[in-house]
């Protein structure tokens, strides 16, 4: 499914901009055309996210990894572990 093809690249105000280590993170596949220099920090637009450290695979919104939310599975070995 292709999401909002429509949509350009927005200039100093991204989430590739503003958080380029949450961007590095952008699913490389599963967004379509859609990119991190397309999107606001405050979209409430679910897109898929690739985790760095382990792989895990997981949808949330832009808004929730502006604010720190991260890897689902990451947080849940981290609790295990402790």
């Amino acid at each position: 499914m292709e999401i909002r093809s429509y949509m350009t690249k927005i200039k100093g105000d991204s989430l590739e901009d503003l958080f380029p280590d949450i961007a590095k993170e952008w699913h490389p596949n599963k967004n379509g055309t859609l990119t991190p220099e397309m999107v606001v920090l405050g979209s409430g637009n679910k897109v898929w996210w690739l985790c760095s450290k382990c792989g895990y695979e997981w949808q949330a919104r832009v808004v929730d990894r502006a604010k720190g939310r991260g890897c689902f599975q990451c947080v849940t070995q981290n609790r295990k572990k402790n």
